[in-house]
């Protein structure tokens, strides 16, 4: 039953551009089949994972990532369950993941250390208000690349573009 939940976020449009609906579980009927699931994306987009349980906080992600050039959200989670299940189901299918410390259940630290666990990794950034500096060196033990404070949107912006300039610079 939770697979089926999780398989995709049911997409919605905001101004003109499609992303996901972290507050909605897909319907069996609204994607048929896995090449069907995956959202359009440019050749040298960031195909970004949310985990954050809050609804508003998920807007305004989908938001600030949709002002940025080349950013796509691929898949939200809000429990650390649902987003170790999407990982791994989708090995290899998110550059970045943006995960908060405290969600609806578990915790953002196993998600962090699911992310370093796989094949194929992206940039782990956890992006959460209760990131003390014990807090900040464990998350770096677990294998975060950065540890940004919900309060420094301007820290995850400059994350994010080096992030995309890396990415788009060539070989």
């Amino acid at each position: 039953m939770l697979a089926r939940r999780l398989t995709w976020v049911k997409p919605f449009v905001r101004r003109g551009r499609r992303v996901s609906d972290p507050g909605r579980p897909a319907s069996p009927k609204s994607y048929s089949t896995p090449a069907a699931r995956m959202p359009i994306l440019g050749p040298m987009d960031v195909r970004i994972f949310v985990v954050e349980d809050v609804r508003q906080m998920c807007a305004a992600l989908a938001e600030l990532f949709e002002s940025l050039p080349g950013f796509r959200i691929v898949a939200a989670a809000t429990t650390e369950a649902e987003a170790n299940l999407w990982l791994d189901e989708h090995p290899g299918g998110w550059d970045l993941a943006v995960v908060d410390l405290v969600l609806q259940q578990g915790s953002g630290m196993g998600v962090v250390a699911r992310c370093d666990a796989q094949p194929v990794r992206g940039k782990v950034v956890v992006f959460s208000a209760y990131a003390s500096p014990a807090v900040y060196d464990r998350c770096l033990e677990l294998g975060a690349d950065a540890v940004i404070r919900k309060d420094d949107t301007a820290a995850l912006l400059a994350f994010c573009r080096a992030l995309s300039d890396r990415e788009n610079s060539g070989p």
